[in-house]
């Protein structure tokens, strides 16, 4: 779902809500996740941050599940923010 805002005059905004993620979700996600960090392949992530969504293609560096979060090329993703996983 998302709004849409008006600000001062002319200047709109959309301001999109983080998606629902299904358990069958997270798991295709994490079997990606660890078929692109075992075999060394190039995956695409999609992600949701400051009330969008992102993706970004490379190399998977490494999966912190202590502190919740993925390294890919040179960004840090927290898994919470996963909305989607491709092996390329």
């Amino acid at each position: 779902m998302s709004y849409t805002f008006t600000i001062r005059g002319s200047q709109t905004i959309e301001w999109k809500e983080k998606p629902m993620i299904s358990d069958f979700q997270k798991e295709e996600m994490n079997l990606a996740l660890q078929i692109a960090l075992k075999d060394d392949l190039t995956i695409e992530l999609e992600y949701f941050k400051n009330h969008d969504h992102h993706k970004i293609k490379g190399k998977l560096l490494g999966v912190d599940v202590l502190n919740q979060y993925v390294k890919i090329e040179d960004d840090l993703l927290p898994l919470d923010s996963l909305t989607g996983a491709w092996i390329d």
